[in-house]
């Protein structure tokens, strides 16, 4: 059951004509890298795309996200025993698995909290009606972080406030069904706080947090007619406009917070591109070497410490493959 929910997530998405990821590839032989560079003038050279999951027994991996020191990226997939999180070294090696089956349901985004201890995963589809799932990296079975019941979380942000990791994930408030972006203490709460709800946003997917507490997040909309929004206290300003997003979406920050890459369709052909949006010119440009081939989707994710990135791709392959992406 739970792979065929996750099949129909991505036929869902190729319907919609999404695609995913700073970086899909037209996908090249395991151990294989790539470079290209930015068009149009974008501040940022994407200096290199490696897969690293060059061995492993999972398929169609989710989402992907690298830790602090960028050396193991963990994902989200399919294996022998069920859905859940498996490991594999960025620099390349066998993917393994570090927990997978119950109570995991169909586990989709993932993100990395402070210090590289666990993971946290969004189960939209979980037993008590969605939730996050926090996993020790140091074994054990994951735990239901309390006060995300309820709430079928899509994607998620791990934010250091005060001392502290707080999670911001997009979902739903259970209460009345509304959907939002919220956020949550990592050692959980009574009940998640409200960042936004409701109009106009309609379907959100995934967020990325600035060190400034500024929150950027995709929204699929109607009609696959996309959208981004940047969130600044009670301000809530849309960014661009009919985006063909990704399914998880990508979207994330350069270490230095200057540009937002959010990955999507070209205009003109469902192939894939990654726009480049100056946050203070608010002016886009498009990379589209190397990734205007693939049509798959994935999610993205930034190390803490630098620009490096990792990528799931469903189906490179045939079974989909995790990848290390390098900026200058």
């Amino acid at each position: 059951m739970t792979h065929q929910r996750l099949v129909a997530l991505f036929t869902f998405g190729l319907l919609c004509l999404l695609a995913c990821a700073l970086l899909s590839l037209a996908v090249p032989v395991k151990g294989e890298s790539s470079s290209t560079q930015n068009q149009g003038g974008a501040n940022s050279t994407v200096k290199s795309i490696d897969v690293a999951s060059t061995g492993g027994d999972f398929q169609t991996p989710l989402d992907s996200a690298i830790d602090e020191g960028a050396l193991n990226i963990y994902f989200t997939a399919t294996g022998p025993n069920g859905s859940g999180v498996f490991r594999v070294p960025a620099a390349g090696g066998t993917a393994t698995a570090i927990y997978t089956g119950h109570p995991f349901v169909a586990p989709n985004s993932i993100a990395v909290g402070s210090g590289s201890q666990r993971v946290f995963i969004a189960d939209p589809e979980g037993w008590k009606g969605g939730e996050i799932f926090a996993l020790s990296l140091s074994g054990g079975k994951p735990e239901v972080l309390r006060g995300t019941e309820g709430t079928a979380p899509r994607g998620l942000d791990v934010a250091r406030e005060n001392g502290q990791d707080v999670i911001y994930f997009t979902g739903r408030d259970p209460n009345d069904n509304q959907v939002g972006v919220f956020k949550i203490n990592a050692s959980g709460a009574s009940h998640p706080t409200m960042v936004a709800k409701g109009a106009p946003l309609m379907s959100p997917d995934s967020v990325t947090v600035a060190r400034s507490g500024v929150v950027y997040v995709t929204d699929r909309g109607a009609a696959c007619a996309g959208s981004v929004f940047r969130i600044a206290g009670s301000k809530i300003e849309k960014l661009l406009d009919n985006v063909n997003l990704g399914n998880p979406a990508g979207l994330a920050l350069t270490l230095d917070e200057s540009l937002l890459l959010i990955s999507a369709l070209q205009p003109d052909r469902a192939h894939d591109q990654v726009l480049v949006l100056d946050l203070k010119t608010r002016q886009t440009s498009s990379v589209t070497k190397v990734v205007e081939n693939n049509q798959d989707a994935g999610g993205l994710h930034r190390a803490r410490r630098s620009n490096v990135f990792s990528w799931a791709d469903s189906k490179g392959h045939g079974t989909g493959l995790v990848y290390t992406v390098a900026l200058n």
